[in-house]
């Protein structure tokens, strides 16, 4: 494998887990790197049960990313429709706003979370992305190729360097 098949992406939220999947599709491998603990083990520092998340609308276009790497049912099966909102004016009357022109055009609610666990599962699946968490960037050498992480939290861990020419970052 090339040195241009390897990525880095730092940032293992929706975005970054997303990116990494479907880089590692297309065969390459990557390291992702993630300050948070991780979510899937119920630590609320990071973002698990408990933690500061809240839900997440998503789109006919962020169910067609998510169907592109296998997890267009699967959140389904956890969304919730919303088919608008109501406004509610200060005499009282209260108006409802489709968000389609149709009934059936409706976004959907799901747990950022819950998102989230299924993203990094379908990450780790895929055999090409290496999961790093509870490690942070502190700094990037563009001309050099090299990022450098370190602990997150105590108790401190030496820093590590990652060389590669493809770098990310999905904050």
């Amino acid at each position: 494998m090339s040195a241009a098949d390897r990525f880095v992406v730092v940032g293992a939220g929706l975005g970054g887990s997303l990116l990494a999947t479907r880089l590692a599709e297309s065969g390459r491998t990557v390291d992702l790197y993630e300050m948070r603990a991780d979510p899937r083990r119920g630590d609320t520092a990071g973002g698990g049960p408990g933690g500061r998340s809240i839900n997440l609308a998503i789109s006919t276009r962020g169910l067609h990313a998510l169907e592109r790497v296998g997890l267009g049912e699967a959140v389904r099966g956890m969304a919730v429709p919303m088919r608008g909102r109501m406004l509610h004016a200060r005499s009282g009357r209260r108006t409802f706003l489709r968000y389609g022109n149709t009934a059936d055009q409706v976004l959907h609610s799901v747990s950022r979370d819950e998102l989230n666990r299924a993203l990094l599962d379908r990450a780790e699946r895929s055999g090409e992305v290496r999961l790093h968490f509870g490690r942070r960037c502190t700094g990037v050498d563009l001309d050099g190729g090299r990022l450098t992480v370190a602990a997150a939290a105590p108790p401190a861990a030496p820093s590590e360097e990652a060389r590669t020419p493809t770098r990310v970052g999905q904050d």
